[in-house]
C-alpha cells in the first residue's frame, strides 16, 4: 500500500533504490568524521570519561554482560554505579567500534563509533523525509541533519555528548512511526505502533533531559493532529506505543529514580552549574 504522505514522484522511486542512499550517507559521515577516524576522538568536554567508559562498559558486554550498570575496572578496581545513572544506549551503539576493530586505539575505537552514531542519524532523517519529498531532496535533508552546527559542530566536536548524538537517531523514527500510527488505517499499524514503542524505550536509553524536552514536544504535535482529525483508535494506539516505550525503558530511569539517595545530585546545584553564570 502506498504511504499516502509520499509525493507522486517520491512514490514511483523503487524502494530498493532508496536503500541504496544509505551508503551514500555513509559517505558523508566519513568524510564528515574523517579527521576524527585518523586521530582519535577529538578532547571535547566529557571524553576523559567517554573513554574510560567505552573502555569497561565494552569489556564487559565481551564477557557476557549485558547490562553492565557496574563498571567493574573504575576506582583502581572498587568499581562505579555508572550506569545506574546514566543512559546505556549510546555506548552499547558505540561499543561496536571496540567489539568491531580490536586493534585500533580506543580514542578511534570511540571515533569509529561516533561515526556510526552520525551515519545512523542520518539515515534516521532520511526514511522519515522520505514521506514528504523525493529520494534525492530526502538525501539532501539527511546529509544536512547529520552536520547541523549544533548536532554536529557542538555535541560531537566541542562536547563529545554521546547521549546527545544518540538521541538524533531516535527523534526522527520517533516522528516517522507517530506518523504512521495517526495516519494508517487501524488494522496496518502494529508494526507502526511497535516501531514507535521502541523508539521511545530508545530515546529514553539515550538521554533522559532530551527525551522529557522531546516529548513535551511531541505530545503537543500529536494533540494538534488529533484536534484536527480526531480518532479515538489512533489516540488509543499512539498512547499505548508510549505507555509500552516507557516501560521498556523503566530497567533503567526507575532504579537512577530510586537511588538518588546515594549520589550527590546535590552539586548539580551549586553556583557552578547555574545557567545564568554561562553567558
Amino acid at each position: 500500500m502506498q504511504d499516502p504522505a509520499l509525493p507522486r514522484n517520491a512514490a514511483r522511486i523503487s524502494p530498493r533504490l532508496a536503500w541504496l542512499a544509505l551508503p551514500c550517507l555513509l559517505v558523508v559521515a566519513l568524510f564528515a568524521c574523517a579527521p576524527l577516524l585518523v586521530d582519535g576522538a577529538v578532547d571535547g568536554h566529557s571524553i576523559e570519561y567517554n573513554l574510560v567508559w567505552l573502555k569497561n562498559f565494552a569489556a564487559q558486554l565481551g564477557v557476557g554482560e549485558w547490562y553492565p550498570r557496574w563498571l567493574m575496572g573504575m576506582n583502581r578496581g572498587a568499581g562505579s554505579p555508572v550506569f545506574y545513572y546514566y543512559a546505556p544506549l549510546p555506548f552499547y551503539l558505540t561499543s561496536l567500534g571496540v567489539g568491531l576493530f580490536p586493534g585500533f586505539s580506543l580514542n578511534v575505537q570511540l571515533a569509529i563509533g561516533e561515526t556510526l552514531l552520525i551515519a545512523a542519524s542520518g539515515a534516521a532523517l532520511f526514511f522519515y523525509a522520505r514521506r514528504y519529498v523525493g529520494l534525492l531532496a530526502a538525501l539532501l535533508a539527511a546529509s544536512l541533519y547529520m552536520l547541523l552546527p549544533y548536532h554536529f559542530e557542538v555535541d560531537l566536536w566541542l562536547r563529545q555528548d554521546l547521549g546527545e548524538l544518540t538521541v538524533y537517531i531516535c527523534m526522527p523514527l520517533i516522528l516517522l512511526f507517530t506518523e504512521r500510527v495517526l495516519e494508517q488505517p487501524r488494522r496496518g499499524r502494529g508494526g507502526a505502533v511497535a516501531g514507535l514503542a521502541v523508539s521511545y524505550a530508545a530515546l529514553m536509553f539515550s538521554h533522559l533531559p532530551s527525551g522529557l524536552l522531546f516529548s513535551l514536544c511531541l505530545g503537543a504535535y500529536v494533540l494538534a493532529r488529533l484536534v484536527r482529525q480526531w480518532s479515538l483508535p489512533a489516540a488509543q494506539q499512539f498512547a499505548a506505543a508510549i505507555a509500552v516505550g516507557v516501560a521498556l525503558s523503566a530497567v533503567y530511569w526507575v532504579p537512577a529514580l530510586f537511588t538518588q539517595q546515594y549520589i550527590q545530585s546535590d552539586k548539580l546545584w551549586t553556583p557552578y552549574f547555574d545557567f545564568h553564570r554561562w553567558l
